[in-house]
């Protein structure tokens, strides 16, 4: 009876083991095409003009608001985590952009951390005036101070940042 019940418990061990290391979940297959396709390889000079940018276009905020109170006409406002793995996927696409297109659309840079308690990112229940996000990243396209559009996850930034026209 103890044997039984030891090699039960054996193979529920391996066969969780097993499927945890063999049998990805549909989000892990997505995301690792997701980085197979938008790998990116900066030089050391490319690399070094992207921090640059980075850099410059911090954007510490002290209302929510005040992401429309910027001196360009067309930009984009992102929103992420230094510890969030969709944003470290994300990153060279951002960084692609911001390396071809800073002068004439950039993105500012903003650390979700920093401005939790603004009412930017909200439970999916919750309703607020303007806009709002449930996690990072997250892209706000904004054109003379209005907001043209609001982008949640990997897939909607990636998409937009290579489709729009410049």
């Amino acid at each position: 009876m103890v044997i039984v019940i030891t090699t039960l418990l054996i193979i529920f061990i391996l066969g969780g083991f097993i499927q945890k290391t063999y049998y990805k979940s549909k989000e892990d297959n997505l995301l690792e095409t997701f980085k197979k396709e938008n790998s990116y390889h900066f030089t050391k000079a490319e690399k070094t003009e992207i921090s640059k940018i980075k850099n410059e276009y911090i954007l510490k905020i002290k209302n929510k608001n005040d992401v429309f109170n910027l001196a360009q006409k067309k930009y984009c406002v992102y929103f992420s985590k230094k510890d969030c793995p969709y944003c470290e996927m994300i990153e060279p696409v951002i960084e692609n952009h911001i390396l071809k297109y800073s002068s004439s659309f950039p993105i500012y840079f903003i650390d979700a951390e920093a401005c939790m308690n603004l009412g930017i990112f909200v439970s999916e229940e919750t309703k607020v005036d303007g806009y709002s996000f449930q996690g990072v990243p997250a892209l706000l396209v904004i054109e003379q101070d209005r907001l043209i559009s609001s982008l949640s996850g990997i897939e909607e930034i990636q998409d937009y940042l290579s489709n729009v026209k410049f």
